[in-house]
């Protein structure tokens, strides 16, 4: 009964659309975490194709879902770093990678990441993910674990290309 109602309560409202450029809030994030992500220790790169800017989201939850994954990306990288966030478009999609190179994840738990209340930190409660992954789907998209050779992490925040002609 404890974790259904605990489940009940991280679950994200519904979504309250508008049309708004993603660039600015990564960039409005970015801001709000300026105390967590020292200059002195984290170095932010950034890069947006022009055409994988404009998405049909919720802000506060899409800031939601950048913050938890900044917040791991801080926390694997305990010595500082650098994060890269880049924005492109994929066919029918927007794809927004956040990369840091830090640990990474380990490859025998991959598959449970995005599973409520899993953590593979010491204090962590395991509902980032899980939470960011449902936020995702309830803007008709997903966030992806990528896989790569190399040190770090990539999650990809994947949006629907917006029908601007649509209704929010």
């Amino acid at each position: 009964r404890y974790i259904r109602e605990t489940l009940e309560m991280t679950k994200p409202a519904s979504p309250k659309y508008v049309f708004a450029r993603l660039k600015e809030k990564v960039e409005n994030t970015l801001q709000m975490m300026a105390g967590e992500l020292d200059p002195q220790r984290f170095y932010v790169q950034m890069h947006f194709d022009a055409d994988a800017d404009f998405v049909k989201m919720d802000p506060d939850q899409i800031r939601q879902v950048l913050y938890n994954l900044l917040k791991n990306s801080i926390y694997e990288m305990p010595d500082g770093g650098i994060v890269t966030i880049s924005g492109r478009r994929h066919e029918e999609e927007i794809h927004l990678d956040v990369r840091d190179y830090g640990r990474g994840v380990p490859p025998d738990v991959v598959d449970q990441i995005f599973e409520p209340f899993f953590t593979t930190k010491a204090t962590g409660s395991g509902i980032g993910l899980s939470l960011s992954s449902q936020i995702m789907k309830n803007h008709g998209g997903r966030l992806d674990y990528v896989h790569h050779d190399g040190p770090g992490a990539t999650f990809r925040l994947v949006f629907p290309i917006p029908n601007l002609g649509g209704e929010l």
